[in-house]
């Protein structure tokens, strides 16, 4: 006589790590920075996350952009001179790139903002850092594991940025009657770094005119770091294409607190025989790469 007999079997799927791949920071392009005060600019990197129990065992990701030669790489501590770690709250999948349990990889993006003195890496003149560059990373996680990968190396690269402003809305001399000059009386104007290198700045400047008539030559103003009397300042104002540039102290910022700036001080010499009454004219300051100050 026969008899029926069943047997119950039991299998453990095991869990996989994550892995990831086709990691990329800002899509494989350059990053060109906003200036001081402005919104700082988005940046992102993605990647494919692969699981072997398939993309719905996927639950988070987190992620970095970083220079590559931060304290701990894609580890790193928080800088906004060299590291950006994202949290998964900033991270996100790419939707409808994880078709369901039977398929094992997705995309995530995860992105942060970049503060206007960002390292720069690019290959600007002087610059000391133009053998490194900037690398996005991403860790995936499942319910109990991770992976981690890295974009490929030495192709992204912040670049350099230079800008200034000037914080004062006039250069007043005052009263000065003519054939004399502004003495010790110096009027002062204040640079202030916006940029994320070492600043030069150039000067030009138009005559000073009176209404209905009269001038004063552009030439009869001068300029310098230091405060001295009218005769001893080093520089004279040009009127003419191309803009005089003149090195000054303001090294590249570090943080976002830092208030980098420089005082230029200015005087007049007033010529015999000029007609009493208001002058004005413009003098504009231009922002260049100070390429020994690194």
């Amino acid at each position: 006589m026969a008899a029926t007999t069943t047997k119950s079997n039991t299998y453990t799927v095991n869990n996989v790590a994550p892995s990831v791949s086709s990691v990329y920071l800002q899509s494989t392009n350059d990053i060109t920075l906003n200036y001081k005060f402005e919104d700082e600019i988005v940046a992102s990197t993605t990647a494919t996350i692969s699981d072997n129990n398939g993309c719905t065992d996927i639950q988070s990701a987190t992620g970095t952009i970083y220079w590559s030669g931060a304290t701990g790489l894609y580890d790193c501590a928080q800088d906004d001179d060299d590291c950006y770690p994202i949290a998964a709250v900033n991270c996100s999948a790419v939707a409808g790139s994880c078709a369901g349990p039977s398929t094992a990889s997705m995309t995530y993006i995860c992105t942060t903002t970049l503060a206007f003195h960002a390292l720069p890496t690019d290959n600007s003149t002087g610059n000391p850092n133009v053998d490194t560059y900037w690398l996005g990373a991403i860790k995936g996680f499942d319910e109990a594991l991770s992976g981690v990968g890295t974009s490929s190396a030495e192709i992204n690269d912040v670049m350099t940025g230079d800008a200034l402003d000037v914080t004062d809305l006039a250069i007043a001399y005052g009263s000065i009657t003519a054939n004399t000059d502004s003495g010790t009386n110096n009027a002062t104007t204040t640079v202030v770094n916006y940029g994320n290198s070492p600043l030069d700045v150039g000067f030009r400047g138009t005559d000073m005119t009176r209404s209905p008539t009269g001038w004063i030559a552009a030439a009869e103003q001068k300029y310098s770091t230091s405060s001295v009397t009218y005769g001893s300042l080093a520089w004279t104002l040009a009127s003419t294409s191309p803009e005089l540039y003149r090195d000054i102290e303001a090294d590249r910022p570090t943080t976002a607190q830092e208030y980098i700036s420089d005082d230029i001080y200015w005087g007049i010499n007033i010529p015999s025989g000029k007609l009493s009454g208001t002058y004005s004219g413009i003098n504009t300051f231009y922002s260049q790469l100070d390429n020994d100050g690194w």
